[in-house]
């Protein structure tokens, strides 16, 4: 990142800088902030105060980190960049929900969601951006939601193993197994997964 771009960021919020590296991303069709990290970031609040982080600082640190969840993987804001810009933990926790390594090195499902589990923002985060990839299949090209469904359904099980909020994802997933069957796209003999 150029130093004229980094002097451009100082002064933005976690939001305002999230709009600012995602601005040519698409989710889908449609633009990425608007339609993938701003609901992240409300259900990441939202999901914050109700498990009891009722105090205004901490949800608001969880909302900042939805909003730069996907930075360090997907723009050339690092981990390293967001600590100078916000500070050392929004920066730390953003680069754990990357999944690769510094050196770009993918990490294993493994490391990644043993590292996720380790805070309540990171496993919070996590969860909500899981959470939105699903319900979202519904409104996705056929081929493509089958093979996200079912990336999905394989990676519930990180999520149980880890104890990341597994009901949520269960939840999420069953809905839309039930929407797909309805829009014929899957059988319902299509990607079992257990509960608990």
């Amino acid at each position: 990142m150029n130093a004229n771009t980094l002097q451009n960021l100082l002064e933005k919020s976690p939001r305002e800088v999230a709009r600012e590296v995602h601005k040519w991303q698409k989710y889908g069709d449609k633009d990425y902030f608007t339609h993938h990290l701003e609901p992240v970031a409300e259900f990441s609040e939202n999901l914050a105060r109700k498990e009891n982080y009722q105090a205004d600082l901490i949800a608001r640190r969880i909302r900042d980190l939805a909003y730069l969840h996907d930075a360090p993987e997907d723009t050339n804001l690092s981990g390293e960049i967001i600590s100078f810009l916000f500070d050392e933990k929004l920066g730390n926790d953003a680069e754990i929900l990357n999944k690769r390594h510094l050196n770009e090195k993918r990490k294993t499902k493994d490391e990644y969601f043993e590292s996720v589990s380790d805070t309540i923002e990171t496993a919070i985060v996590k969860t909500a951006d899981r959470y939105m990839n699903i319900i979202t299949l519904p409104q996705t090209e056929t081929d493509k939601a089958i093979y996200l469904f079912q990336r999905y359904g394989e990676e519930f099980e990180y999520f149980k193993k880890y104890d990341i909020f597994p009901e949520i994802i269960y939840s999420a997933l069953s809905d839309v197994h039930i929407q797909l069957i309805l829009q014929e796209k899957i059988s319902k003999d299509d990607f079992k997964f257990t509960r608990f």
